[in-house]
C-alpha cells in the first residue's frame, strides 16, 4: 500500500466507527469518541515527545473503558477510571519488556521508550548505559 492509500483507509475506518456509535445518539459517547481519535492519532507521534510513551499507549488502549461505561450508564463511575488507569499500567508493563530488545537501536535514532527510561533498573544490562 501506498502512503496516501494508507491513510485514505484510516480515515476511511476511523469515519466508519465514528457512524457506529451515533445511532447510540449518546452525547458524552460521541464526544469521547473525538478524544479517542485524537489520542489514537497522535500516539505514534509521542515517542520524540515523552520519556515514558507506553504510558500514553496505555490510555489510547484503555480509553474504550470509560467510553463502554458511558454507552450503557451514560456517565463514568470512579470505576471506568481505576480501570482504564489499571490499564495504563499493564500497557507500561508489557509494552517496556517488549521494548527492551529495541533499546540500542531507539538510542540511535532518538527516540524515547520507556525501556531507556526505566534502563538502569534492568537486571541484565547488556545495552549502552549512556542515554
Amino acid at each position: 500500500m501506498s502512503e496516501k492509500e494508507t491513510l485514505l483507509l484510516a480515515g476511511g475506518l476511523a469515519l466508519l466507527s465514528f457512524l457506529l456509535i451515533l445511532p447510540l445518539q449518546n452525547r458524552m459517547l460521541i464526544g469521547l469518541s473525538v478524544v479517542a481519535v485524537v489520542i489514537a492519532a497522535t500516539y505514534p507521534f509521542t515517542k520524540r515527545f515523552f520519556a515514558v510513551p507506553q504510558a500514553y499507549l496505555g490510555v489510547a488502549f484503555g480509553f474504550g473503558i470509560p467510553m463502554s461505561y458511558a454507552a450503557h450508564l451514560e456517565y463514568i463511575p470512579v470505576e471506568a477510571w481505576l480501570l482504564m488507569l489499571a490499564n495504563v499500567f499493564w500497557a507500561m508493563a508489557y509494552d517496556t519488556e517488549y521494548a527492551m530488545v529495541d533499546r540500542a537501536d531507539d538510542l540511535k535514532i532518538g527516540i524515547k521508550t520507556s525501556a531507556i527510561t526505566f534502563g538502569q533498573r534492568d537486571v541484565a544490562r547488556s545495552w549502552p548505559a549512556t542515554a
